[in-house]
């Protein structure tokens, strides 16, 4: 005996009845849940926040303040640092590689001249800044006072002028020769200081 054989569907109508279409009921209601928008509670929330960031945080980014007092340590450790470079280079003893220290109402700092030229000593041993020395090697007119910054020079409890160097890089001040280390320190928001040993060695402190 035999019996008929099973006929087969098409494969559109078969794929439809093996895999029906899916409910996208919960889908859709998710998604229309998700548009819906903020609440009232939400909207306050961040505009709250966005005030906050606009109060604190802006201005650390879009000013200078606290970032000052280090720019100008790394200004004055260089011109430091170039100026004794040049003194160990010079055997000549009448000239004095100086750098002054103006720590007054509108505090300075610079060299005496931007030339060692033979014929140029007393000019190098003078007690004012060179302004037309090269700009690496100073702060410029009022530069600290308009940044909001002062400026402090002290050599073992006393204020110092100047600071120079012999032509083996040890440094003497107007008041010493920094044997308790000399600090030189920029104050603002921050405090960025200098520190000279009576050797010579000159680092950030």
């Amino acid at each position: 005996m035999s019996f008929p054989r099973r006929r087969e569907l098409p494969w559109h109508i078969r794929d439809k009845t093996v895999n029906p279409k899916p409910n996208n009921t919960a889908l859709t209601s998710k998604f229309n849940k998700a548009q819906q928008g903020f609440t009232l509670v939400e909207l306050v929330i961040i505009v709250v926040l966005l005030s906050i960031i606009a109060i604190v945080a802006v201005p650390r980014f879009t000013g200078n303040t606290g970032f000052t007092e280090y720019a100008m340590q790394k200004r004055l450790l260089g011109a430091l640092r170039n100026l004794q470079l040049k003194a160990v280079y010079d055997t000549r003893a009448n000239v004095c590689y100086k750098m002054i220290l103006d720590t007054g109402s509108s505090p300075e700092f610079g060299p005496t001249t931007d030339s060692y030229l033979s014929g140029q000593e007393a000019t190098s041993c003078a007690s004012s800044i060179d302004y037309e020395a090269d700009a690496f090697t100073r702060s410029d007119l009022d530069e600290i006072a308009n940044d909001g910054l002062s400026f402090s020079a002290i050599d073992t409890a006393q204020t110092i002028s100047f600071v120079q160097f012999d032509n083996i890089g040890r440094v003497s001040t107007s008041e010493g020769n920094c044997a308790s280390t000399c600090t030189l320190s920029f104050s603002g928001e921050n405090v960025a200081s200098i520190c000279i040993s009576s050797e010579g060695y000159i680092h950030a402190c």
